[in-house]
């Protein structure tokens, strides 16, 4: 009997959020402006040495979940290039990364209109999938495999905003920005608690379709 009664429960809860669910799938694609913050800094200020961020490409899919009207869990399976480079003179040193990420954001949308904004936050898991140091004009010119040096996990937390403009009755098309903190340690076994950790802001556009 109690069985019977958890069970009549549950569904009384289950079917109607499944009744008001909405499936949304589509693709994800834009731009990673990202660096890589040490800790300490292999160079020291007044070394002449000056560093700056990569730009790289994102694409990937885009599925949501949507319950309870404005409320949605997301999931973004995408590949992306992260980095950055030191500089001196006519050297120069280019630090890429590529990873599979695999970010769930939990999603909130705002109004219910052609163009609706929404906000988003979530953790990220990044598999690494290569990795490598590039010199130039140096004695040593050519790309180093730094995979084995590299942690194979990029954990990070991502947070941003954007807009849904909706251009046909189950199409939209999506811009938004977001900054992605890495909270992992990319150095595979560090000396003396050095550290570095991925950061980066993504400008990405996609296309979701309303399914069912």
């Amino acid at each position: 009997m109690k069985k019977f009664f958890l069970f009549t429960l549950l569904a009384a809860l289950i079917v109607p959020i499944a009744a008001q669910a909405q499936f949304n799938i589509g693709a994800k694609f834009g731009l990673n402006f990202g660096t890589i913050s040490y800790d300490p800094e292999p160079f020291t200020a007044g070394s002449g040495v000056t560093k700056s961020g990569k730009t790289g490409f994102a694409f990937g899919a885009d599925a949501e979940f949507g319950f309870a009207g404005m409320f949605y869990v997301v999931a973004q399976p995408r590949y992306i290039m992260k980095g950055n480079s030191f500089e001196q003179g006519t050297a120069k040193l280019t630090r890429s990364l590529s990873e599979m990420e695999i970010p769930i954001y939990f999603k909130v949308k705002f109004l219910k209109a052609p163009v609706r904004p929404y906000g988003f936050l979530g953790p990220n898991i990044g598999i690494v999938l290569s990795a490598k140091d590039k010199y130039e004009g140096t004695q040593q010119d050519g790309e180093v495999d730094m995979k084995d040096q590299t942690s194979g996990m990029d954990f990070s937390l991502d947070f941003g905003g954007g807009a849904e403009f909706w251009v046909a009755p189950k199409v939209a098309i999506t811009g938004d920005v977001r900054y992605s903190m890495g909270l992992s340690n990319l150095i595979k076994n560090p000396v003396q608690n050095a550290s570095a950790k991925s950061r980066g802001f993504q400008l990405a556009f996609g296309v979701l379709i309303t399914v069912g």
